[in-house]
C-alpha cells in the first residue's frame, strides 16, 4: 500500500511538472521555473517514503541503509533547490539595480520671449552609475565586450588622456575593468608601433620609450614590455631564419642588425648559427679547396675533411651445444664408451666492426679515410648509394660491405658536401 501511494504521488508530480514546463498556465503556475521544482518534486517525495517505509528487512538492502539513502536524497535535493533559489534571487536583484542604457541628453527651456529664441540648456548625467557585482562579474568574463572597448580606445585621438569615466558609463562596466583595458590597449598599440619599427629595422630603444610615454604607459611598464618584446621577437627571428637549415650572407647580415637592436644574446645558439652558415655555403658556393691532413694525388683538391671513427657491420656465427643424459662405460685401460646424444645449433649474429679513428677526406675524386691500422680509397664512379645523417654517413659500394663514417658529433654541412661532391662527380 505504501508504494501504491509513493508510486502515485510521483507519477501526479511528473505530470503536472511536464505539463508546467509546456504550458505553465494551465497547471496554475507561474513560470517554467515552478514546473521544474515541481517536477523534481518527486525526488523528495521518493526519500521520504524511502525513510519512513524503508521496505522489507528481508530484502538485500538493509532497512537502516534504505532510510540513510532517502535521507541523503532529500537532502540533496533540498541543496539543489536552496543554491539555484539564491542564485536567481541574487541575479533579479543585481537586474533591478542595473543602469538603464544611455538616453539622449535632455534639453529644457529656460527662458522664451517674443524677441528671442529659447534657451535650451542640455542636462548630462553628471557621474558614472554603479554597476552590480553580477555584471562585474558577467563583463569579466565578456571577451567579446572587452575586444569591443579595447578597440574603441585604440580608435582614440588621444590614449594617453582617455576618459575612464566615460567608458564606463558607455559599455556598463566597472571602473577598474576600464582601467585595465586601457592599459591593455596601451601595451597593443605599443607593440604595433615596435613591430613596425623593426620590420624597416628603424627602431631603438630610446623612440620606443619617448612612443610610450606618449602612449601613458609608466616607466616601469614600458622596461617590462620593452624586455618581453625583444626576447620573443630575437627567438622569433632565429627560428625563421632557420627553419630551412641555412642561413644566406643576407640573412647573417640581417641577424647582426636585429642582434644589435634587441640586445640579442644567441651564445646558446653559436653552433646552430655556423652550421646554418656552412650548410649554404656548402649547397650554394662555389667549392673552395682547403688544406688536407693526408697526401693527395696530383691536381687532386681536398673541399674538406673532419676527423671520423670508421666501422663496418660483420656477421660471425656462434655454435651452442646441448648435452642430453649419458653414461661412460669403461671398455678397457685408457679407453671407454660413452652412451647419450648431444645437439649443436649454430646462431648467427650482427656486431660492428670497429676500424679505429682516422681522418677523413671529401676530395673531387673520391673518399679517404686513414686510420691507425687501415686505410680506405672509395672511388665516387664505385658508390652507388650513400645514407647521411646528422651524426655520420654509411657508403654504399658495388663491392664489399657497406661502410660506416661517425663524426663523433653533429656535422649536417660534411654529410652535405659528400652528397653535392659524389653528385657533381657522377
Amino acid at each position: 500500500m505504501d508504494a501504491v501511494i509513493g508510486f502515485f504521488s510521483c507519477s501526479i508530480l511528473l505530470v503536472v511538472g511536464v505539463i508546467g514546463l509546456i504550458r505553465p498556465e494551465i497547471v496554475k503556475l507561474a513560470s517554467r521555473w515552478q514546473a521544474a521544482v515541481v517536477l523534481s518534486g518527486f525526488i523528495p517525495v521518493m526519500g521520504i517514503f524511502m525513510t519512513l517505509f524503508p521496505g522489507n528487512p528481508q530484502s538485500p538492502q538493509t532497512p537502516e541503509s534504505v532510510r540513510q539513502a532517502g535521507i541523503v536524497l532529500s537532502c540533496l535535493w533540498l541543496l539543489i533547490i536552496g543554491t539555484i533559489w539564491s542564485v536567481r534571487a541574487l541575479i533579479n536583484r543585481s537586474n533591478q539595480n542595473l543602469p538603464e542604457a544611455p538616453k539622449p541628453p535632455l534639453a529644457r527651456i529656460v527662458a522664451i520671449s517674443d524677441e528671442s529664441q529659447p534657451s535650451i540648456v542640455i542636462d548630462t548625467p553628471s557621474s558614472t552609475p554603479k554597476v552590480s557585482l553580477i555584471r562585474s562579474i558577467s563583463t569579466a568574463f565578456d571577451s567579446t565586450l572587452q575586444q569591443q572597448v579595447v578597440a574603441d580606445i585604440k580608435t582614440s585621438p588621444n590614449v594617453a588622456a582617455i576618459d575612464e569615466s566615460a567608458l564606463a558609463n558607455k559599455h556598463h562596466i566597472p571602473p577598474s575593468l576600464v582601467k585595465s583595458l586601457v592599459e591593455k590597449a596601451r601595451v597593443e598599440l605599443l607593440e604595433v608601433y615596435l613591430n613596425e619599427k623593426l620590420a624597416t629595422r628603424a627602431l631603438d630603444q630610446s623612440s620606443a620609450h619617448t612612443h610610450s610615454l606618449n602612449l601613458g604607459l609608466k616607466e616601469k611598464d614600458f622596461k617590462r614590455n620593452w624586455d618581453r618584446f625583444r626576447k620573443e621577437e630575437a627567438k622569433a627571428f632565429l627560428r625563421r631564419i632557420l627553419t630551412d637549415g641555412q642561413i644566406t650572407p643576407e640573412e647573417a647580415a640581417d641577424l647582426t642588425i636585429v642582434r644589435q637592436i634587441l640586445q640579442a644574446d644567441y651564445s646558446s645558439q653559436t653552433s646552430a648559427i655556423e652550421e646554418a652558415r656552412k650548410m649554404w655555403i656548402v649547397c650554394n658556393a662555389p667549392l673552395e679547396e682547403v688544406d688536407a691532413p693526408l697526401m693527395m694525388k696530383r691536381g687532386e683538391m681536398c673541399y674538406g675533411w673532419d676527423v671520423t671513427g670508421a666501422f663496418e657491420i660483420r656477421t660471425r656465427t656462434k655454435a651452442i651445444s646441448y648435452g642430453g643424459p649419458s653414461l661412460r662405460i669403461p671398455i678397457a685401460k685408457g679407453f671407454s664408451f660413452r652412451v647419450g646424444h648431444s645437439r649443436i645449433a649454430q646462431h648467427k649474429e650482427e656486431h660492428q666492426h670497429s676500424f679505429g679513428t682516422g681522418e677523413f677526406c671529401v676530395t673531387n675524386t673520391r673518399l679517404l679515410w686513414s686510420g691507425p691500422n687501415r686505410t680506405f680509397n672509395i672511388p665516387y664512379n664505385k658508390i652507388v648509394n650513400i645514407d647521411p645523417f646528422s651524426d655520420g654517413i654509411t657508403i654504399y659500394k658495388d663491392t664489399g660491405k657497406p661502410l660506416s663514417f661517425d663524426y663523433g658529433g653533429q656535422n649536417k654541412a660534411l654529410s652535405a658536401l659528400i652528397l653535392r661532391v659524389a653528385d657533381e662527380a657522377g
